[in-house]
């Protein structure tokens, strides 16, 4: 009993031991990883990395034959712009994308640098340079030749540790900063401030077309002076905020008068509180082809309308107008006059609302036929005309002039009323000389015997 006692006291103090020889082996195991295994820095850190800090990108590119070509991109607010070679909004993620890409890049290798070695590397005289600034610190980094399995060089300055030592790392900077043409981080919106236009104006075609804002109203001024359909014009505009061009074709141009735009074809003009901003545009791209050449006024490059973009630009007339005969709302008119001439002589007939309905203040004993005038109100305040005409009726035609009164008499405006003698067609002007025209059918109720019934 005794004997078997002390095999188990054996037996657990030989199964501790194990156990002890196991947990000692294991730590020492995880210390000598732990020990070995080196964290590889990233080519941007700390402040370095952090993209919202970043207010100006410099990018220097030198060709074959040593010439040097240069970008600058500065940050205002949110918003971004190139400066030099000259002028253009850029997109702020693309150069945030310079910071982002650096952050995550590693630094596979570091080596001290040696005449011998810059020169093979060309970094005695960089491919590019990259100069990323925020506020008063700036990190400048210097590319060199591209390795083998997608390695680049480079050298990185802004802090002594690696002022003058050579580092590997992925080529993907190189790329974005040596092989992207720099105009694919421009934006490409037209008029990104079309929303907020207090005008549009263009010229081209047979007519220009002129589109002013008068408080929260939008109206016509040419071809001519007239009431504008709000909803179309919002859309117009609407459109025109998300108009893009398809690219940039040339830069700096010497001779415009070879894409047409000396003079150009056609111009339109979109003008805001802020500023105002004119597109020009040009000859066709090619024979056949809809797509055009065109240039935002003041800013050197030349770019590529396509045909889609042109036709929601380019405001239509037909669109724009309201095809409401009357501005006037028909809960405003208690008073309605009907002038027409007759023989020489002008006969007027009016009606006027009550309480009651409409009655006629003549007491000759008449009754109004009340669906007959709500048939004219409504032709004259809500019914669409099916087409327009940018002129005035001819005098022969001209039907009656309907005056329409508010309260107290007040007048809110007047429709020239004309019919095609030919097609039986109503045309109806407000006074602008445009015609809103409405088919020959139904009848106009405009008569005494078509408005009014006797007792």
């Amino acid at each position: 009993m005794t004997r078997q006692f002390c095999n188990v006291r054996w037996f657990r103090v030989l199964l501790l031991l194990a156990l002890a020889a196991m947990l000692y082996f294991f730590a020492r195991g995880q210390s000598a990883d732990t020990t070995e295994f080196k964290v590889k820095p990233m080519l941007l850190q700390a402040a370095e990395a952090n993209a919202d800090l970043l207010d100006r990108v410099e990018l220097v590119r030198r060709n074959a034959d040593g010439k040097e070509r240069r970008w600058v991109f500065v940050r205002t607010g949110d918003e971004w712009q190139q400066t030099e070679p000259f002028v253009h909004p850029v997109d702020a993620w693309a150069m945030r994308r310079f910071i982002t890409l650096g952050a995550v890049l590693e630094v596979v290798r570091q080596e001290p640098a040696t005449d011998a070695m810059l020169q093979s590397l060309s970094l005695d005289h960089p491919a590019g340079t990259l100069v990323l600034r925020a506020g008063a610190s700036a990190t400048t980094i210097e590319f060199g030749k591209r390795g083998l399995a997608g390695k680049g060089f480079l050298r990185k300055r802004g802090d002594a540790a690696s002022a003058s030592d050579i580092l590997v790392v992925d080529a993907e900077l190189h790329h974005r900063a040596l092989g992207i043409d720099p105009a694919e981080w421009r934006t490409r919106t037209l008029f990104p401030q079309a929303t907020s236009a207090t005008s549009v104006h263009f010229e081209g075609g047979q007519l220009p077309l002129t589109l002013e804002r008068k408080g929260n109203a939008w109206q016509l001024t040419a071809p001519a002076r007239t009431r504008a359909d709000q909803q179309q014009v919002e859309d117009y505009l609407a459109a025109s905020a998300r108009a893009t061009s398809s690219g940039f074709v040339a830069d700096m141009p010497t001779q415009l008068a070879m894409y047409g735009l000396d003079p150009p074809s056609a111009t339109l003009e979109v003008t805001s509180a802020a500023d105002s901003q004119t597109l020009l545009i040009g000859d066709p791209i090619a024979i056949g082809s809809q797509d055009r050449f065109g240039m935002m006024e003041g800013v050197p490059t030349v770019l590529r309308l396509s045909a889609p973009t042109l036709a929601g630009l380019l405001p239509r007339f037909e669109l724009l107008v309201s095809p409401l005969a009357s501005g006037v709302r028909a809960v405003d008119i208690t008073q309605i006059e009907i002038l027409q001439t007759r023989e020489g002589t002008v006969h007027a007939l009016l009606l006027q609302r009550t309480l009651d309905g409409w009655s006629v203040p003549a007491e000759d004993g008449s009754r109004v036929r009340v669906d007959a005038v709500l048939q004219l109100v409504a032709c004259l305040t809500e019914s669409r005309a099916k087409s327009l005409a940018a002129d005035a009726a001819d005098p022969s035609n001209v039907f009656a002039t309907v005056l329409l009164r508010g309260i107290g008499g007040l007048s809110l405006g007047a429709v020239i009323v004309s019919r095609d003698a030919t097609t039986g067609e109503w045309g109806l002007d407000d006074g602008s000389g445009v015609r809103r025209v409405f088919a020959a059918t139904p009848a106009l109720p405009l008569t005494a015997s078509e408005l009014l019934q006797s007792k």
